[in-house]
C-alpha cells in the first residue's frame, strides 16, 4: 500500500543506507522535544557524542484532476539533517564528510526513483494506485548552527496517480 507513511519509510531506508550506518533518521516531526531532547534523539548510533542525523517532515500535498477519475498527486518531503561539526585538516573535517554524504545520499535517490513501489496498489474504493517516480533530490540550504551544528535542509517531491 502506498501511504504517506510507507513512503516516508522507503525514504528512510535511501537517506540510511546512503548516510551510513551510524546516522539516526526519524520519520516525524516530535513537536514536544525542547532544543537538548532534538540533539539525543538525533545522536550517532555509533558515536554517542556525535549529532548525525536526518528528520523526514511531511510538505505539500497537490492534487490535480487529469480526466473523469483520474488524478495527479505531488507529494513533497522536507528533509532536515544535522551533524556536529568536526575540525581537522582541510581534507578532513565536517564540512567534506558531509558533502560526501549528500552526494552518496543522491545517487542512491537516484539508482532507485520508484522508491520500490513497482505495482500499482487497489484502494478501498477499487481506484488504483501507483508510484511513478521521485523528483530530484533538493539540497535547499546548507548552513552551521552556532558553529556547533551542520544544518542540511533538503527535499523530494513524489508523483503519483490514481485511476478509476
Amino acid at each position: 500500500m502506498i501511504t504517506d507513511a510507507t513512503v516516508k519509510a522507503a525514504i528512510k531506508a535511501r537517506l540510511q543506507t546512503g548516510s551510513g550506518a551510524d546516522t539516526k533518521v526519524v520519520t516525524r516531526q516530535k513537536y514536544a522535544l525542547k532544543a537538548k531532547d532534538w540533539l539525543s534523539a538525533l545522536r550517532s548510533i555509533s558515536n554517542a557524542g556525535i549529532t548525525n542525523g536526518w528528520i523526514i517532515a511531511s510538505g505539500a500535498k497537490r492534487r490535480k484532476k487529469l480526466g473523469n477519475k483520474h488524478y495527479a498527486y505531488e507529494w513533497d518531503y522536507i528533509l532536515l539533517y544535522f551533524r556536529s561539526i568536526r575540525e581537522n585538516t582541510e581534507a578532513d573535517n565536517s564540512d567534506v564528510d558531509v558533502n560526501e554524504m549528500l552526494q552518496a545520499v543522491g545517487v542512491e535517490l537516484e539508482d532507485d526513483p520508484i522508491l520500490g513501489f513497482d505495482e500499482s496498489y487497489e484502494l478501498p474504493d477499487g481506484a488504483l494506485l501507483t508510484f511513478d517516480e521521485h523528483g530530484e533530490f533538493q539540497v535547499d540550504t546548507q548552513d552551521t548552527i552556532n558553529n556547533e551544528l551542520h544544518f542540511v535542509q533538503a527535499r523530494l517531491t513524489c508523483f503519483l496517480t490514481k485511476q478509476g
